[in-house]
Formats: structure tokens, C-alpha cells, sequence
């Protein structure tokens, strides 16, 4: 059996790319935010836009989901 459960390796890099920009995004932004929150943890800000994105607005289809379990 794939160690990636069927899924093609193309979506599965595609997917880890996603991630490693979303990261590098974090660190931007808390690059930013640093002199005037220096307390804010990167998995917080990790969380904002995630949470933002989970709110149901009428007429919006359904969007990707990503295969991957580290989201």
C-alpha cells in the first residue's frame, strides 16, 4: 500500500507546498507584529486566518480541503 493512501504524489507536494508558504506567511506577519505585540505565538496568527476562512457566507461553494491531517 502508498504511504500516501492512493493519493497522487503531485497533490501530496502540491498540499506540503500550501503549507510551507502558509509558515513562511506566519512568520512574516508576526515579523511585523513583533514591537508591537512581541507576546503574540505564531500558532495563534497560524489560526486567525484559518478561523476567518471557516465562516459560512451565503452563496460561497464549497472550497478545497486539504488531504493532508497536519493543517
Amino acid at each position: 500500500m502508498s504511504p500516501l493512501g492512493g493519493v497522487k504524489k503531485s497533490l501530496f507536494i502540491q498540499e506540503i507546498e500550501i503549507r510551507t508558504n502558509t509558515i513562511g506567511a506566519v512568520e512574516l506577519i508576526k515579523k511585523a507584529l513583533l514591537p508591537k505585540y512581541p507576546f503574540v505565538p505564531a500558532p495563534r496568527i497560524d489560526s486567525l486566518p484559518w478561523n476567518k476562512s471557516q465562516e459560512k457566507k451565503e452563496g460561497i461553494k464549497p472550497y478545497h480541503r486539504t488531504l493532508t491531517i497536519a493543517y
